[in-house]
């Protein structure tokens, strides 16, 4: 029984390899990979299908009791956290430092204009998102 990774992936061996070892790998392939659930990646989440984790609730309600953060902060700080997560679409424990510099390079340019944000405006995004995975 074929999957679609090995289906694909034998479809880019065909003019490289003859059909019967194409065969071949493709059988190897089905059985070695019969236990994997193999999924493309993707960066597309509808959000409708995505939950934000608890931790992310907590530590909005944590910073709503805290009372230090303005109403104009909490809403920074609820864009920022939600985007980060929406943007990735994975558990909260597989987001890496990478995963993260690659969010703080994409918000650090103006989704409008697309020019790049000031200093000071990059720095509280980073900050914010510092303090929540803490």
């Amino acid at each position: 029984m074929h999957n679609s990774f090995v289906d694909g992936f034998c479809l880019k061996l065909e003019g490289v390899l003859q059909p019967c070892d194409i065969k071949q790998v493709a059988n190897m392939l089905d059985i070695y990979t019969m236990n994997y659930d193999i999924k493309p990646l993707s960066t597309e989440l509808s959000v409708s299908e995505y939950k934000l984790p608890e931790a992310y609730y907590v530590f909005m309600v944590a910073k709503e009791q805290d009372g230090q953060l303005s109403e104009t902060s909490k809403v920074q700080y609820r864009m920022c956290i939600e985007k980060l997560l929406f943007r990735f679409g994975i558990p909260l424990n597989s987001i890496t430092v990478n995963h993260l510099r690659l969010y703080i390079q994409e918000i650090s340019v103006s989704s409008k204009t697309g020019k790049k944000l000031s200093r000071t405006t990059i720095n509280q995004r980073k900050s914010i998102i510092r303090s929540f995975f803490k």
